[in-house]
């Protein structure tokens, strides 16, 4: 995985931890696992960063915290291949159990955007 798809899939990954019912959605062993990446990455990032990290463990719907999460984790990984592959491998674990999805997406102007993740079914009306 690149740094950029790791720092992404992290920040994500720590931002959903927060919601309600994410251990149970994901199981035992995969929630070992965000804990464990939780704090491995806790340890790599910067003041402003853990800081950021902290908003997202909260429940904040930060999307500053999450780039800044993300461009932190996304810099380590460049950096330290040991710590690249202990992430991989710590993601890889998390989706054990439920499968960990990364969606960005960005509309700009006056641009109409749907994302979707899972079955969904039904109408869709833009208008």
């Amino acid at each position: 995985m690149d740094p950029v798809s790791i720092g992404l899939t992290v920040a994500a990954v720590l931002a959903a931890k927060a919601g309600e019912g994410f251990a149970q959605q994901i199981g035992a062993d995969s929630w070992g696992a965000v804990q464990r990446l939780y704090a491995r990455i806790r340890e790599r990032l910067s003041p402003t960063g853990t800081e950021a990290l902290e908003r997202l463990d909260a429940g904040d719907d930060d999307h500053s915290a999450v780039a800044l999460v993300a461009g932190e984790v996304r810099d380590a990984a460049e950096k330290d291949a040991a710590f690249r592959a202990e992430v991989e491998r710590l993601l890889s674990e998390a989706s054990k159990s439920a499968p960990v999805v990364t969606i960005l997406a960005q509309a700009r102007d006056d641009a109409k955007q749907i994302n979707f993740a899972g079955d969904n079914t039904g109408t869709i009306n833009m208008g």
